[in-house]
């Protein structure tokens, strides 16, 4: 894998960085497993997919402004025809979609809460914020962020905010400020994966690879000058 090669250097307080290091893109991998997706025609069992097409004239195009769902032999198919199909080990099964979960009339359960220390090992693609307006509601979501701080473990809830093929996921964590505060949710759906872990030194080998890089001192000799 490509990489850049530079020199990290940092200084704060009582530390001191000044090590040569690599930097590459991660590649996350998603939180759980997402099989392919196909769509056939519930009438006559062709496979369906998105052919994009000029609005005005109904002419398909390579690149379009608009877009439509066709079966094998280019006849467009109705949405309530298509029927969704997740393809794992060659065989395809039926499923639907995920349901909003966040809106109108909707009640949203954690799924299950996860220690912050870890919120950082997930790629966060999109932030929202989560607020009350009525008094009751307002202290029962400064409860839940005083136990977020308390116990150092986080709510992570189902967040679909329209019909969707593939489910994403929600942490919610707080900010505390000197007289307010506010619930933020992290949504994300990938957790990263590090192809370059590295050992932590002993005392013993960081003190070997601070020797081995010291210079070698030079030869002494006499100056003619003197």
């Amino acid at each position: 894998m490509a990489y850049r090669k530079s020199r990290l250097k940092l200084s704060h307080q009582d530390l001191a960085i000044n090590a040569d290091v690599r930097t590459a893109k991660l590649s996350p991998e998603t939180v759980v497993e997402q099989p392919d997706v196909i769509r056939r025609d519930e009438q006559s069992g062709s496979l369906v997919i998105r052919q994009l097409y000029d609005k005005a004239s109904g002419e398909p195009l390579e690149e379009g402004y608009g877009y439509r769902w066709v079966n094998e032999a280019g006849e467009e198919v109705p949405a309530e025809d298509i029927q969704l199909y997740a393809v794992k080990d060659d065989e395809e099964q039926v499923f639907s979609m995920h349901d909003p979960t966040l809106g109108a009339d909707r009640t949203v359960t954690a799924e299950t809460w996860i220690p912050v220390a870890t919120i950082d090992e997930y790629l966060v693609d999109s932030v929202y914020e989560l607020w009350a307006e009525e008094a009751i509601d307002i202290a029962q979501l400064y409860d839940l962020a005083e136990h977020v701080r308390e116990f150092d473990e986080a709510p992570v809830i189902p967040f679909v905010l329209q019909p969707a093929i593939y489910q994403r996921w929600g942490i919610i964590t707080p900010f505390f400020f000197e007289d307010r505060f506010s619930l933020i949710i992290r949504v994300t759906d990938r957790k990263i994966e590090s192809d370059h872990d590295m050992a932590i030194l002993s005392e013993a080998e960081i003190a070997e690879a601070e020797a081995a890089a010291e210079e070698a001192p030079t030869l002494e000799q006499e100056s003619p000058f003197e």
